[in-house]
């Protein structure tokens, strides 16, 4: 483990993720803080998750996370402008579940672009760390659409980490508009994708209620393809063999949490889903 906020540089990174790359070291665990412990305030740190999602574009067997978590502390884009990004960015958990954000930056369905799930992003590393569980997003601007196309990058290394660690359940994390009537809607293709564990879903859907959110059941967003030729990746892992839902979270629990009610409301529902 690395203590980062002892003014480890970016390119000291570089060399320590390689070096465990090169040698027996299957991990490479990094501390969260971003002031000195030991009282050298020249010293500073770069952000735990963007380092984190840089190294991943360099390496291939190493597996990377923090210890004690980032949960509280936001992405910055000026540090992961600096580093660069990874077409699918990763963070390993316990393994048990997965949840994933493949529109997390603005993406191609047939030839159009389509905006970023506002606060997707964030929202689902924070639940992957409250939860230990493993994370997947897409890391690019304009990459093909895999909520919707059926060969994309995203889906070919899905299915890879699903076969390496199959997990019990994925939770795919997606943003709906502000003013749509629920707090979160659990998108199943009317149950099927729960591939029998409907008791996850009772759990899932009294959590949720008891954190005082609206929840809505496969009545606007099914997760279900719109077309033949369409396959989100709810129904992908389903035919995979893996249960998954897809949560469809309003955006304004998770964008614009600029006040203290908004912080609450954000933290309820992290803490609901990550039950």
């Amino acid at each position: 483990m690395i203590e980062g906020q002892e003014g480890v540089t970016w390119e000291e990174w570089l060399s320590l993720a390689e070096a465990c790359e090169r040698s027996p070291i299957e991990a490479m665990f990094r501390s969260h803080h971003y002031l000195s412990v030991v009282g050298r305030h020249e010293r500073g740190s770069l952000d735990a998750w963007a380092t984190i999602n840089a190294r991943s574009a360099v390496t291939s067997e190493l597996r990377l996370g923090t210890l004690v978590s980032p949960a509280t502390f936001s992405a910055s884009s000026r540090e992961l402008d600096a580093m660069g990004t990874a077409p699918v960015l990763w963070r390993a958990g316990a393994g048990d579940v997965l949840v994933t954000a493949v529109h997390a930056y603005g993406h191609l369905r047939n030839g159009f672009c389509k905006p970023r799930d506002s606060g997707t992003l964030q929202t689902s590393h924070v639940i992957a760390v409250a939860a230990n569980a493993d994370w997947m997003a897409v890391g690019e601007e304009n990459a093909i659409d895999s909520n919707y196309h059926r060969e994309t990058p995203f889906k070919d290394a899905l299915a890879a980490h699903l076969a390496a660690r199959p997990p019990r359940l994925v939770v795919d994390i997606h943003g709906s508009h502000a003013l749509r009537p629920f707090d979160v809607e659990i998108g199943s293709i009317d149950q099927r994708s729960w591939l029998g564990r409907t008791q996850w879903r009772d759990a899932l859907q009294q959590t949720l209620v008891h954190c005082g959110c609206f929840v809505s059941d496969n009545q606007v967003f099914r997760a279900a393809g719109a077309t033949p030729e369409a396959q989100t990746i709810t129904a992908f892992c389903m035919e995979l063999g893996v249960p998954c839902v897809q949560l469809e979270i309003c955006s304004a629990l998770m964008d614009d949490l600029d006040t203290v009610q908004a912080m609450h409301a954000n933290a309820k529902l992290v803490n609901a889903i990550a039950a």
